[in-house]
């Protein structure tokens, strides 16, 4: 059975507002064509499922591929049509009871040359920029069922996160990701065209009116579709993401955003710059960029861009799929729906949201299969470190084994896709160094002990990092982003107080979307706690809690008359798998709703499993 290979793959997309596992929408599975030849390759994409499972694709009752959602219930990918398919077809996605199904015709006539996908030809490229609705120039096609992708970047009013909508030419238009945490937003949308274009304009328009957009369009031949997709946004990294390609050959595109800077950046190596946009007026940037084709499927394509990294920056990417989705010039019939068996009755799922679709340690930390490191191996390096003895200020330190301490004392340093034993610190002499620690393992083998603080404490970004081993996991005194992470198995010695993340001061915190477990009896999965100053803007956002005393101190009844404000707790979830109320006294404590914003927190699992937790 062929593997679809983006959907094994859990794209590290930052999102927002996601609450539930499985959403109240049914599960869709649509494709990059109606009608194909066998031997042709074809996107498949579906959406609403359960997240991060497995299930099966099939035509008809032939299984097809195998895939996994990602943690958002979505999957994409491509896979070739079989020889021996013909005729009117139905393609069947199943994943756990989860079921849907769409239409699909297949030409009797066999691709050319069973070329499993041809090169990609960029046909053509247009933009615009301009206010609340921009149109493109007109642009042409010269060819049928060509691939056009619409990618967008856009102003926001009051550092809001913008919403975007494509129309035009004539074309059903399908989002294929968007950024947006940051202010402003970027997007990238997608449609194939049956038949040539002459003249065809593209329109973007702004959700949330104001200030400027940058349209770019551009038209792909030997294109089957959008395969994999990922975004980052953020204050304190420069725009970089990674897409592990589902085909051999596969193009990427991005597009981004930068509210802080009116200065236009610079692309990465082996990539190239579509269009860019300065508005000088409001101070903001917007570009797109392009770099391709990659090597074999699973190849991993980076695209990132050079921006001063306090930057508010919101930055999408795709990839664009080599294949063939020829259709044949005759018109195409409706398709009736293959007849399938009645499916046995489905046991009514418990109500509300699960444990799935958060971090783990299967999309956290060093993943060598999906990593550029030579061989996919780590150079060891033994003993504690400072950074400036292994990369200079601005530089990245990858693929490395650090079995010891790393002291970050030089400025702007990535630190990615390695394994560092006995935690990350700052120097404190200076307390403004900016790393971005990402796609990192934190912690020595399990099961021991490697000092009393992961990570700590100021101004430092992580994100799917995989946190284990010590006394407390991150500190965070100020100025940080914790994302994406898993944060478990914390080693306790007789009279600890463990936190999952802890916060004593500070302000500009934003805690989104992780796996925070404490399995001991004491304190915490988060402690908000002002015991040694003032805290002031704390985000909270859609993150999984379990164990401690309580799973979440909020920072009520601050000692010594330090203040605490702006706290914002939404959207997170609570699990019962140390303490039937998630911390061994319950689920929350000191929290005061004079200076918090509580809504759509929640039980994950167990008896009341889609209950409210109130405080």
């Amino acid at each position: 059975m062929a593997v679809l290979g983006a959907l094994l793959l859990v794209l590290p997309l930052m999102l927002v507002g996601l609450g539930s596992a499985t959403s109240a929408r049914p599960p869709t599975v649509t494709l990059s064509t109606a009608h194909a030849k066998v031997g042709a390759r074809v996107v498949v994409r579906g959406s609403a499922f359960p997240r991060s499972q497995a299930g099966t694709l099939f035509m008809n009752s032939t299984p097809l591929a195998t895939l996994r959602t990602n943690r958002y219930g979505s999957f994409s990918g491509a896979v070739s049509i079989p020889k021996s398919a013909a005729g009117t077809k139905s393609i069947v996605a199943t994943i756990g009871t989860a079921k849907a199904t769409t239409p699909f015709v297949v030409d009797g006539t066999i691709a050319a040359a069973g070329s499993p996908a041809g090169a990609i030809t960029l046909d053509s490229t247009t933009s615009a920029h301009g206010g609340s609705a921009v149109t493109s120039p007109a642009f042409s096609t010269a060819a049928a069922n060509e691939l056009v992708v619409a990618a967008v970047s856009s102003d926001a009013p009051n550092n809001a996160g913008q919403v975007l909508t494509v129309t035009g030419a004539g074309l059903t238009w399908n989002r294929a990701v968007r950024a947006n945490s940051a202010p402003g937003g970027a997007e990238i949308w997608w449609a194939l065209a049956p038949t040539p274009l002459s003249g065809a304009t593209v329109t973007s328009t702004q959700g949330l009116p104001t200030g400027a957009q940058l349209l770019q369009v551009a038209t792909f031949k030997g294109a089957a579709g959008i395969g994999a997709a990922t975004a980052t946004s953020g204050p304190t990294d420069h725009p970089s993401v990674d897409l592990a390609t589902t085909a051999a050959g596969s193009w990427a595109l991005a597009i981004g955003n930068d509210y802080s800077n009116p200065s236009p950046p610079t692309v990465g190596t082996g990539q190239r710059s579509l269009a860019s946009f300065i508005d000088q007026s409001t101070g903001d940037a917007y570009w797109a960029q392009i770099t391709g084709p990659a090597g074999a499927a699973r190849s991993i394509v980076t695209l990132d861009a050079l921006l001063p990294t306090t930057d508010a920056v919101n930055f999408a990417a795709v990839e664009i799929v080599a294949g063939d989705p020829t259709a044949t010039p005759a018109p195409v019939p409706t398709p009736a729906p293959a007849p399938t068996p009645a499916p046995t009755p489905a046991p009514t799922p418990p109500p509300g949201p699960t444990t799935t679709g958060y971090p783990d340690a299967s999309n956290t930390g060093y993943k060598p299969l999906l990593s550029t490191c030579p061989g996919g191996a780590l150079r060891t390096i033994t003993g504690d470190h400072l950074a400036s003895e292994l990369v200079g200020a601005g530089g990245t330190l990858s693929c490395v084994e650090i079995q010891g301490y790393l002291n970050v004392n030089v400025a702007n340093v990535t630190i990615e896709r390695s394994w560092v034993y006995g935690g990350i610190g700052m120097n404190y002499n200076n307390a403004t160094w900016n790393p971005v620690v990402r796609d990192t393992e934190i912690g020595g083998p399990l099961g021991t002990r490697w000092g009393d603080t992961a990570v700590g404490s100021w101004n430092y970004t992580l994100l799917r990092d995989d946190i284990h081993g010590f006394g407390d996991g991150p500190r965070a005194n100020g100025d940080n982003l914790i994302q994406d992470s898993y944060i478990h198995d914390l080693f306790s010695l007789p009279g600890d107080h463990n936190d999952g993340i802890q916060m004593t001061q500070g302000s500009n915190v934003t805690i989104r979307h992780n796996r925070i477990e404490n399995q001991w009896g004491q304190t915490s999965a988060i402690m908000l706690g002002a015991d040694q100053g003032n805290i002031d803007g704390v985000n909270v956002v859609d993150n999984l809690l379990a164990g401690g005393g309580y799973s979440l101190y909020g920072g009520g009844s601050p000692p010594g008359g330090n203040t605490v404000k702006n706290v914002v707790i939404t959207g997170n979830r609570w699990s019962t798998k140390f303490s039937p109320q998630s911390g061994h006294w319950g689920p929350t404590a000191y929290v005061d709703l004079s200076f918090t914003t509580w809504a759509d927190n929640a039980w994950a699992d167990g008896p009341n499993a889609g209950q409210a937790i109130n405080p």
